[in-house]
């Protein structure tokens, strides 16, 4: 597919009834709702169009929603909100398909305390790796942004047989221009060390299935899924049928520094999109109207 460039959302809006946009990296990137992000959901909502927040956010929807309120994010913008952080519980809740039937009850945490999803349910978060079923890899547990200080972690946990239900398949996340590492890179250094991983986020199906629960009648050529992820967001969008639109300034830009500002080339774009497998059908490099 040839992707095409546009300057704003506006030249391709009447196409779509329904924008299925990612969070960090097209709305903000660590610090507040960027103001052309925010003028463009305005348009879309003056349109009558629906918008719904897809977030590999290891938390739930009602965190992030506070999250993007403190952001400046006005509420009324905030009322569809879907975090891999939510499929993640309620796929463990409900033991949907996508949880094997022997999975257990007992877990240890990888990642943030604060961010245990499962403290109010009937599983059990358990202190050594010995007494878990599963590992719930939130994120790192430091500040070092190191994989390696993980690893006599994740070999123990190999040695006994504990699946990791990562709750986050990014790789990382880009905080004030700096890269900062996610609980995708933990779970990709535990398949290579022979464990065995389920993930909950884009780019994998149950997460979209959640995300458009609530529409009557879809119709998926008249949805766009925004993102800056080649292998989640844009992924995503091809696994479940839709058109995409890749942000171009988020993830992408660390990666190609010539992929930016008034340099952003479509050859780069369809390169980068053939190395990782994917296509998208337009490109920009921020979201704006």
């Amino acid at each position: 597919m040839n992707s095409t460039r546009i300057n704003g959302l506006k030249y391709i809006a009447s196409q779509y009834d329904t924008f299925v946009i990612d969070i960090w990296g097209v709305l903000h990137g660590g610090g507040p709702v960027y103001p052309e992000a925010l003028h463009c959901l305005n348009k879309i909502q003056e349109l009558n169009k629906k918008i719904i927040f897809l977030s590999n956010a290891p938390r739930l929807s009602k965190n992030v929603y506070q999250i993007l309120i403190e952001k400046g994010m006005p509420d009324l913008l905030c009322k569809n909100i879907i975090t891999s952080g939510e499929a993640t519980l309620m796929a463990l809740v409900k033991r949907t398909k996508e949880i094997p039937e022997n999975l257990g009850t007992r877990y240890f945490i990888i990642g943030p305390k604060s961010e245990n999803l499962l403290h109010t349910t009937n599983y059990t978060s358990v202190k050594e790796v010995k007494d878990a079923d599963f590992f719930l890899a939130i994120g790192l547990n430091s500040n070092t942004n190191s994989i390696e200080e993980h690893e006599e972690l994740l070999v123990d946990g190999v040695s006994n047989q504990l699946k990791m239900i990562c709750v986050n398949p990014d790789i990382k996340v880009l905080r004030f221009g700096k890269s900062e590492l996610c609980a995708g890179a933990l779970a990709t250094r535990y398949k290579k060390i022979g464990g065995d991983v389920i993930y909950f986020g884009k780019p994998y199906s149950f997460i979209y299935s959640l995300c458009v629960n609530d529409i009557t009648e879809l119709n998926k050529e008249r949805l766009l899924c925004i993102g800056d992820g080649l292998k989640t967001d844009i992924l995503g969008a091809n696994k479940f049928g839709t058109d995409s639109l890749l942000i171009t300034g988020g993830l992408m830009s660390e990666k190609n520094k010539s992929i930016q500002g008034s340099s952003v080339n479509k050859q780069e774009i369809e390169r980068a999109c053939k190395e990782a497998n994917v296509t998208t059908k337009w490109f920009a490099e921020n979201l704006c109207w």
